[in-house]
């Protein structure tokens, strides 16, 4: 017994807490409404299969609208144990000939009290005692079941009652085509024919059709010829049949008008289902197959047995919507069989719900299977979108994934073939850099086709030029509180510490309308472009955020943005960056004051961001050149290394001038000389000979030229004996060589340094007695 809120409105039943086992030894549900109220069920319950073994279904007196024949058609083994049917008091229209079909030993079924419009005959064969159909609103036969009566070998002879049902039921011979019976009627005019029995025609007996009427017309040519062929042109009473009335208020069976009938008006092209075809002389007969030819229907049921467990797939109009009903929810669900995803049912399905759940958080592994490559999971409950969340990261099959309306604040997925994500409308507080990880760390890896991601109205708060590098992808932040400062203007984050990759600049990036943006040294140093080339990128990016026509960006005029303006200046000859971007209302300079300002004006008021990846080199340091950096580095090099050469050669020459000027000194020495009548003492020989031996030093000759002629010197004293004692040598030597150092004056005179011998030589013939005097002492 399941107890429901009277409000309450179910389509599937609430069993999801039993086990299969549990509802298989269920053989009577009676699902009602109470104390005079209708029951809760909207329509035939999906889940109602999953009693595989019930006998007795009573859910009669609820609010049902739709028995859904896929359900069967595709299970052919749902409730097919079931003996007793009770739909009575609903709201049916379409009689459920599929539910009757599926069954295998159903006696009884109760349909009175609905509004059924239709009545499928073949069902007679089926049902083994009654039918009600009564207060209904039947006026036509159908074969909704496709049932083919040349399949069964008895009619069953079940009663109808269609009391209180339309005032005319039209019946006419395109049945024997729309149940596959045209051999009853190729028997009857071709007696060389094995006999049979006419199932479909004796299928009549038992109907009622109480105050209803047919019309008694050539169209019922087949069916009189029939009955009477096969009761010999009388009916028993006890038949209800018997009792039929035409709109003429003649009977039906063997009625005159339709005797004097030579063939069937019927018009059998428009017959549907025609399961065969009558010829118009009656005798050849050509049958087709046209079971399996049934165009897609819906709602439409798959069912799916896994690991004990049982799941149905319901497929609903639209080809795009699917609905999962599992016993114990789909915890047991791991993939879905090939057979299935091979349907033609499954190849577009996008949107999928899983019964039982009011919304997902996780989604079932099982899905990153759809065919359609697309999901739809808005509206549900993810609040943490991980690859426990989201085990689709390593399958290349689901590329379209719709994650609106949820309450997502944490990204932390790396998908590598995603095409389109919409994750408008969630509580995301950064940028879902994970997304782009997989194609991040080469250009070239990035997939070529263009991709979308929606993040609006979310919860950014922080704007990261990051956005404008992804060329390949559309990216929506219209409705963000993004952050600013206090003289409005968008606060710039650079969330992941991480250098701009050098490349195109995107031109797909729709910001939040109103959005002021400021241009400085710090935002440079953040992103790491300190250098002309990537400074460059950086006001590319800018100029591209400046063209959307719902954002304004400024310089800041003043030594926060001044290398800004001087590597745009060394790049730009011909323009200035102030005619890029307007001053900010933040500045402290006029624009004319801010291009005529210089680094050496700003040395002491350099600004730098407190998370720089880069500094800006001194501007001293480098050429003027609007070349790239790669050229100004290699012409600091090249005038590096020319001046270092130039210096040294400039060296080699002041060198060699001065060895040049001394060799030159030397030959032109001046030594000193005597008159050649004038004696000379020892001591003044030995000096003067010393004075030649020193020719190494030219300044010495510079003092002798300054110095005048000594006066002739004394008479020497007499020499001891013993003039070779040494230490007595040693001493006159040394008095000699004061006397000579001391005297006042000397007498100069250039002389040939090739007359110094003869000079020597004469002085000793003069003097004989003299010792040898040793000029090369100390």
């Amino acid at each position: 017994m399941f107890a429901c809120p009277s409000s309450s409105d179910l389509s599937i039943l609430p069993i999801s807490a039993y086990n299969l086992a549990t509802l298989t030894r269920v053989t009577s549900l009676s699902v009602q409404g109470y104390n005079g109220s209708r029951g809760p069920l909207v329509r035939m319950p999906s889940n109602i299969c999953f009693f595989s073994n019930l006998q007795m279904l009573n859910v009669s007196f609820n609010r049902i609208n739709l028995v859904d024949s896929e359900l069967f058609y595709s299970n052919p083994s749902c409730l097919n144990t079931l003996r007793v049917l009770d739909l009575s008091s609903n709201y049916l229209q379409d009689y459920p000939s599929l539910l009757i079909k599926t069954t295998q030993i159903i006696q009884e079924v109760f349909l009175q009290s609905n509004q059924i419009t239709s009545f499928d005959l073949g069902s007679i064969i089926i049902v083994s005692i009654s039918i009600n159909l009564s207060n209904n609103q039947i006026s036509k036969i159908t074969n909704n079941a496709n049932i083919n009566v040349s399949t069964y070998t008895s009619s069953f002879r079940a009663s109808v009652d269609l009391t209180n049902n339309s005032e005319v039921i039209d019946v006419t011979d395109s049945i024997y085509e729309m149940y596959g019976a045209c051999y009853e009627v190729q028997q009857i005019f071709n007696t060389s024919l094995p006999s049979i029995v006419p199932i479909l025609s004796m299928s009549f007996l038992n109907i009622n059709f109480a105050r209803s009427k047919i019309n008694c017309t050539c169209n019922q040519y087949y069916i009189q010829q029939s009955f009477l062929y096969s009761f010999n042109n009388s009916l028993s009473s006890t038949y209800a049949l018997s009792n039929t009335m035409c709109t003429d208020q003649t009977l039906f069976f063997n009625n005159s008008n339709i005797a004097a009938c030579q063939s069937s008006l019927v018009n059998f092209t428009t017959t549907i289902p025609r399961l065969c075809i009558l010829n118009s002389n009656n005798g050849n007969i050509s049958l087709v197959n046209v079971a399996d030819n049934i165009t897609l229907t819906y709602p439409y049921y798959l069912p799916q047995i896994v690991n004990n467990s049982y799941c149905l797939f319901t497929f609903y109009s639209g080809s795009n919507r699917m609905s999962i009903d599992c016993v114990n929810e789909s915890s047991t669900l791991t993939e879905i069989s090939s057979f299935i995803l091979n349907s033609i049912y499954f190849q577009n399905i996008t949107q999928v719900s899983i019964n039982n759940q009011n919304s997902v958080s996780e989604l079932p592994a099982y899905l990153c299977s759809l065919p359609s490559n697309t999901i739809d999971l808005s509206n549900q409950s993810f609040n943490i979108l991980n690859s426990r969340t989201f085990p689709c990261s390593s399958n290349n099959t689901v590329q379209n994934i719709n994650l609106a309306y949820n309450r997502i604040n944490i990204v932390n997925l790396t998908l590598s073939n995603w095409i389109w994500i919409d994750l408008t409308s969630n509580n995301l507080t950064q940028f879902p850099y994970s997304l782009f990880d997989s194609n991040q760390n080469t250009r070239s890896a990035r997939q070529l086709s263009v991709r979308t991601l929606s993040l609006s109205s979310n919860q950014l708060t922080e704007f990261d030029l990051f956005v404008y590098t992804y060329a390949d992808t559309n990216i929506n932040l219209q409705n963000n509180p993004f952050l600013t400062t206090r003289d409005g203007y968008t606060i710039i984050y650079n969330y992941q510490k991480r250098s701009l990759l050098i490349g195109s600049i995107s031109t797909n990036v729709i910001p939040s309308n109103q959005m002021r943006f400021l241009l400085n040294d710090p935002v440079a140093q953040d992103y790491n472009t300190c250098t002309s080339q990537s400074l460059n990128y950086l006001i590319g990016i800018f100029e591209q955020i400046k063209s959307s026509n719902s954002s304004t960006v400024d310089i800041e005029c003043d030594c926060s943005s001044i290398y800004i303006k001087e590597y745009f200046n060394l790049l730009n000859s011909s323009d200035k960056i102030t005619d890029r971007f307007q001053c900010s209302n933040t500045s402290s300079l006029t624009i004319i004051q801010f291009e005529n300002l210089t680094e050496t004006n700003c040395l002491s008021n350099i600004t730098l961001s407190p998370n720089r990846l880069c500094q800006f080199a001194r501007l001293e340091t480098l050429p003027v050149s609007n070349s790239n950096d790669s050229g100004q580095s290699l012409s600091i090099i090249l005038g590096s290394v020319l001046g270092s050469l130039g210096f040294l050669l400039l060296l080699a020459i002041i060198i060699g001038a001065c060895y040049y000027i001394r060799k030159s000194s030397i030959k032109n020495a001046r030594i000193v000389s005597l008159p050649n009548n004038s004696r000379y003492t020892d001591s003044n020989r030995l000096e003067a000979h010393m004075q030649t031996r020193n020719v190494r030093w030219p300044q010495n000759f510079a003092l002798l030229d300054l110095m005048q002629a000594p006066p002739p010197p004394p008479p020497p004293p007499p020499r001891p004996e013993n003039t070779r004692n040494s230490k007595y040598f040693l001493r006159t030597k040394q008095s000699r060589r004061s006397a000579v150092r001391n005297s006042s004056s000397y007498y100069t005179a250039s002389v040939d340094l090739s007359q110094l011998d003869n000079i020597r030589h004469q002085r000793r013939r003069q003097r004989p007695n003299d010792p040898p005097t040793d000029h090369d002492a100390n």
